[in-house]
């Protein structure tokens, strides 16, 4: 898996300008907004904003091992949510961290055999053992890999948001930790990207 490198401000300004004359271009707004310059334009964008919304530390591939709906498939993602959060400030977490105590970007793709995944950044420490086994009893499986640079794992997940898919974004309300640290919550061994 190769990353692109940060670019360098000149090449915003130039898509920006591209966008701009784009609609002029054009007969139908529409076919401005599916070509490819916006598609570009916007990844920019989402990139640029994601880049400030946290501190992304984690990439959280879940994989189905069967085809699935979504809205199945997002069910089984809110309860791997619930349960993260449940196992570390208890049954009655949502009165402490509200959904959850970690944010998180979850973009959908729909992979060439055509089943779902998610990529999920994650900016706090979370179980990744508890994680790989529930998911691998309910799903398929998870892959977890700690980021290194934020802006090339921003930029592979949200293209999938562009190309097809959908992106959710959750950001949790503060800095929430439990009252007692689990043995996990030091980063643990998983590779780097």
């Amino acid at each position: 898996m190769t990353f692109v490198s940060e670019p360098h401000e000149d090449f915003h300004q130039k898509k920006k300008r591209e966008f701009e004359s784009l609609f002029e271009n054009y007969d139908c707004p529409f076919d401005a907004w599916d070509s490819n310059t916006s598609k570009a334009l916007l990844h920019l964008e989402y990139t640029d904003w994601l880049l400030g919304v946290a501190d992304w530390s984690t990439l959280l591939t879940l994989t189905f091992r069967d085809p699935i709906a979504f809205d199945p498939a997002l069910s089984k993602f809110n309860r791997l949510i619930q349960v993260l959060n449940r196992d570390l400030f208890g049954e009655r977490y949502t009165r402490i961290v509200k959904h959850s105590y970690f944010s998180y970007v979850r973009c959908t793709e729909y992979q060439e055999r055509d089943v779902l995944h998610f990529h999920v950044l994650i900016d706090r420490p979370f179980d990744y053992s508890l994680t790989h086994s529930l998911w691998n009893k309910w799903a398929g499986f998870a892959h977890t890999r700690k980021i290194i640079n934020s802006y090339s794992a921003i930029r592979y997940i949200t293209k999938y948001a562009i190309k097809e898919g959908d992106i959710k974004v959750y950001r949790a309300k503060k800095l929430y930790v439990p009252k007692q640290y689990p043995i996990w919550w030091k980063d643990s061994p998983v590779e780097i990207i």
